[in-house]
């Protein structure tokens, strides 16, 4: 087969991309390819409000910080307050089950993390822990009361241990 100029020409014009075509993404799909790497490209919205704004920003470094830390290790038990009448009595409408409990104890271990770098924000909903090395969002199973909760730090375990006063209605099936 014999192929002139003008046939290698209008070839060259059917393999051309279309003038439309944006410029940038096809830049990045040949950085891409020739360093044998996946690049996903998210496209994002431009926030409209500086609320919006933030809250990007927010998301965007948490997403980096969250790639570096690592999650701790942690443990969820419930206590509730007993009295003589309700062990030996049983007088009181306390049943052993957990939907008799007041508190929820949290304990997460955190080895060779220190005490002063740690930063602990609790919500009626969530706890957020950050650290050097760990870091930990946790949305509870039950709704807390963030004023009666307490935590306190184990030096020779390396574990904190949250103590959370739980709000919850009590009825004929929670006592």
């Amino acid at each position: 087969m014999n192929y002139e100029g003008s046939d290698l020409l209008k070839l060259a014009e059917l393999l051309k991309p279309p003038d439309d075509a944006p410029k940038a993404d096809c830049s990045k799909a040949i950085q891409a390819n020739s360093h044998n790497q996946n690049v996903q490209v998210k496209k994002t919205e431009t926030p409209k409000t500086l609320e919006e704004f933030e809250m990007q920003q927010e998301l965007e470094f948490n997403e980096l910080t969250m790639e570096s830390k690592k999650q701790p290790q942690f443990n969820i038990k419930y206590s509730q307050a007993v009295t003589a009448e309700d062990v030996f009595l049983q007088l009181g409408p306390k049943t052993p089950s957990s939907s008799s409990c007041e508190d929820m104890i949290i304990t997460i271990e955190l080895p060779d993390e220190k005490f002063s770098a740690m930063d602990l924000n609790l919500t009626k909903t969530d706890l957020k822990l950050d650290g050097f090395i760990y870091k930990l969002r946790l949305s509870l199973p039950h709704p807390i009361n963030p004023d009666l909760s307490n935590a306190k730090w184990n030096q020779t375990d390396e574990t904190l241990v949250l103590t959370l006063r739980m709000c919850r209605e009590f009825d004929f099936v929670n006592f």
